[in-house]
């Protein structure tokens, strides 16, 4: 094979190395041209295309790379990274493997794949590919650090936190390490060890400057010392944070405004958070169209088959029944679960995926009709699946009530009751425009439900969509309910706990007063309420809406049924 002059090539990575992109794919196009089966040439432009941003051409180069050289791992991994930066996370996986197959001590693909495995979700490999990449790297400060946000992601705090810290001690002014430390920290209400970590920061770490200085006035708001928050506040340029932590700023300067009674401004700082997570490459991803009109669909389909037939389940369960606590974001679940889970006969699981373990087994997306057509054998099976992935989290013998917490099982509601047809239900309610209003205002983790949330006129289409699919469940199951108002709870604390203890068959016990003990001693609750539920109980929340009804006017018509059906006044 005839091959480039080492004049050539030293000439071509040069050129790559020094950042002189157009000289270096100049050169490189020329050199792939007189010797196209020579691999070097292809291995530059492809890597000067990516650096450019041109992706697609990237991989297809990469891919002619791959070809040329089948049994080169570093091909391989290449390919991978080019595929990940596309979204075609499948293929950029068996990129890896084969890397890995290739080299089976290949640390970085290990720690490649580790990290996009966390991003699907797949945190038991991921931890092992990444504890793979520290076995033959252990100076790897860039695996420990992807390993603290798979364990992070597990809820192991203790573990991450001491990930991330090994990492900084392996990579000295390793700033992303630093702030996803920071951010670890201030999540699980340890606002006295952020600002250690920041002290440690002065002096050792010279990147980042404008996110240490939002974790910073973060930790101020959160400790009420607002003047000095707010002065932090002011100075923080926004285009100098990372990308990520953009729409995080905005939702504590949008916070902060709110505090001052700057409605205003809040409002449309609030906008400005939202606008900018959907400029992001992740909310792209979400569909939130396709998950939007999958809900609507699911109202339609209940409503035909309430017009043509009653409702009779056919199934004796004899296997045990979860309490279910749903209701729409932001309704105040996050604040009963930390109530209830203080009472030792009560163990509430959070947001975990029981009942995503359980569709899964079911085909294709499946019609209202085909979920009442489950018989008991099916049932019980399908159970099986749902209690096998609770046992990670619970220990189901030792609490008289296992609670699912996850407010948007509300639209899952004709699953639930086929399986578990004697299933209880705690029902959070809020104030329709506070629950809505809080949706907009708050800077979820996006998927394809919060993706739903962006837009006012959407989030009010989505609360109505989920209250009229309950309300239908209700009126066709005849359900096992108990309604909570956020507005009651916080105004007669006793007696609403008292009257959820009553329906779940429980006795009042004095623990349930300090909540809030229990809540700090917790750890990582993973809800946007994670700060609000470690303070004592207040009541300025409700009918906060009342501040913004210039803006929230032209909703009050289309809430309207839901404002009365839940005994509020507009």
């Amino acid at each position: 094979m005839l091959s480039p002059s080492q004049q050539q090539l030293k000439c071509l990575l040069e050129h790559y190395e020094t950042g002189r992109y157009d000289d270096a794919e100049t050169l490189a196009v020329s050199i792939t041209h007189e010797f196209p089966e020579h691999p070097f040439g292809w291995k530059v432009l492809g890597a000067v295309l990516n650096q450019t941003g041109r992706k697609s051409e990237a991989v297809q180069i990469m891919q002619k790379v791959v070809a040329l050289t089948p049994q080169d791992p570093d091909s391989h991994y290449n390919l991978g990274i080019a595929l990940k930066a596309l979204g075609r996370l499948k293929e950029a996986e068996s990129s890896y493997q084969q890397a890995i197959t290739l080299k089976t001590d290949f640390a970085e693909a290990q720690n490649n794949l580790g990290d996009m495995l966390q991003e699907l979700g797949r945190l038991d490999e991921a931890e092992v590919s990444l504890r793979q990449a520290i076995t033959f790297k252990p100076d790897f400060a860039e695996a420990y650090y992807n390993l603290g946000i798979t364990l992070k992601t597990m809820g192991r705090i203790e573990d991450a936190k001491a990930s991330y810290k090994q990492a900084i001690a392996l990579k000295s002014g390793y700033s992303e390490a630093y702030l996803n430390l920071c951010d670890l920290l201030e999540k699980n209400n340890k606002l006295d060890e952020v600002q250690l970590v920041l002290k440690d920061v002065k002096g050792n770490v010279f990147d980042k400057e404008e996110d240490f200085l939002f974790y910073e006035a973060m930790v101020w708001y959160r400790q009420e010392k607002y003047d000095v928050a707010g002065r932090l506040i002011k100075k923080i340029n926004i285009d100098a944070l990372t990308e990520k932590r953009k729409s995080a700023f905005l939702k504590l300067k949008g916070d902060f405004h709110h505090y001052s009674k700057d409605y205003s401004f809040a409002f449309e700082t609030f906008q400005a958070m939202n606008e900018k997570v959907k400029d992001s490459p992740e909310y792209k991803y979400q569909e939130s169209e396709t998950y939007f009109t999958q809900q609507r669909e699911k109202v339609r389909q209940i409503e035909r088959l309430q017009e043509n037939s009653s409702y009779k389940s056919p199934i004796r369960a004899t296997w045990v029944q979860p309490t279910f606590l749903i209701g729409f974001p932001r309704s105040g679940t996050t604040l009963l679960d930390s109530i209830l889970r203080s009472h030792s006969k009560i163990d509430v699981v959070e947001e975990k995926p029981m009942l995503a373990k359980l569709e899964n087994e079911l085909v294709n997306f499946p019609t209202i009709s085909t979920i009442e057509s489950i018989n008991a054998m099916e049932a019980e099976t399908l159970s099986g699946f749902y209690f096998k992935e609770l046992k990670k989290y619970s220990q189901m013998e030792k609490s008289s009530v296992v609670i699912d917490k996850l407010p948007l099982n509300i639209l899952k509601v004709p699953l639930i009751n086929q399986i578990f047809p004697k299933a209880k239900f705690v029902l959070a309610l809020r104030h329709p425009l506070d629950c809505v209003f809080s949706c907009w205002m708050q800077n979820f983790q996006i998927n394809p439900a919060m993706a739903n949330m962006l837009d006012l006129d959407r989030a009010v289409e989505f609360y109505c969509t989920a209250m009229e699919i309950f309300h239908l469940c209700q009126k066709r199951y005849a359900l096992n309910i108990h309604r909570v108002r956020y507005e009651d709870l916080v105004l007669d604390f006793e007696r609403e706990v008292s009257n959820i203890l009553r329906f779940l068959k429980l006795k009042w016990e004095e623990r349930l007063r300090n909540y809030q003990e229990a809540a700090f001693e917790r750890g990582m609750i993973n809800t946007p309420s994670y700060s609000q539920v470690v303070k004592p109980i207040y009541n300025t929340a409700s009918y906060r809406w009342k501040n913004y009804e210039q803006f929230l006017e032209q909703y009050k018509s289309r809430l309207d049924p839901w404002i009365g059906e839940y005994g509020y006044s507009a």
